[in-house]
């Protein structure tokens, strides 16, 4: 039995992955829950997975242990964020402006450390073909697409999603997120209308903040 084979045995169990941890604005399945999954079904079929970093990649093998034969998938972990900000001035049109911007290091241990534990989930559910809800993907490129949609397209969207509950307030550490990403947004109306509808409360205060971070005045 070659290693493709034993694969489409792993796969036959028709392995599906429950979205049960909350990331940045959206939901995702662990590593460890993968891992608690697939494991059985690896050592029932003489497979393994091995995990190494090389050439600044994440590397992820699943190993015939009686063929010898394997195959694998590989990520480059890049440079990595890291939680220190730094701030410049700017002029701009006769008026200096504060910029406050995340540096980029990639000697961040906690932040590399981060990225493997993420590029060794989303291996596995590579290799395996794993079944899981939506991918988080799809709500970042929804982002991205739609930085100038019209109120129409972010309703739309809010429709497919208007069932999830709100599950906290939108705190300090979730508008520092947004200074850095503003522009995927027009204005503070419709930071604050995704924002809200789709994942957090907002407070008054807060909102007022949004406001400021956009010099929406109304």
């Amino acid at each position: 039995m070659t290693i493709y084979e034993k694969i489409q045995n792993v796969k036959k169990e028709n392995i599906k992955l429950k979205k049960d941890t909350e990331g940045y604005w959206y939901k995702y399945a662990t590593l460890e829950q993968i891992q608690e999954k697939i494991n059985p079904l690896l050592h029932k079929n003489w497979l393994v997975i091995i995990d190494r970093t090389e050439d600044q990649k994440v590397i992820t093998e699943i190993v015939d242990i009686e063929s010898w034969e394997k195959i694998k998938s590989e990520m480059a972990i890049g440079e990595v964020e890291t939680n220190r900000i730094t701030t410049t001035k700017k002029k701009l049109k006769d008026k200096n402006e504060t910029i406050e911007k995340y540096e980029r290091n990639s000697l961040d241990p906690q932040g590399v450390g981060s990225i493997i534990t993420y590029y060794r989930r989303y291996n596995r559910v590579q290799l395996l073909d794993l079944e899981q809800e939506d991918d988080d993907w799809y709500k970042g490129s929804w982002r991205a697409k739609n930085r100038s949609s019209s109120s129409k397209g972010v309703k739309k969207y809010n429709k497919k999603t208007k069932k999830s509950k709100k599950k906290k307030w939108f705190n300090d550490k979730e508008f520092a997120r947004l200074e850095k990403n503003k522009e995927k947004y027009n204005n503070a109306k419709e930071a604050i209308k995704v924002i809200e509808e789709n994942w957090y409360n907002i407070s008054k205060a807060r909102r007022d903040k949004i406001k400021d971070l956009y010099n929406d005045k109304k």
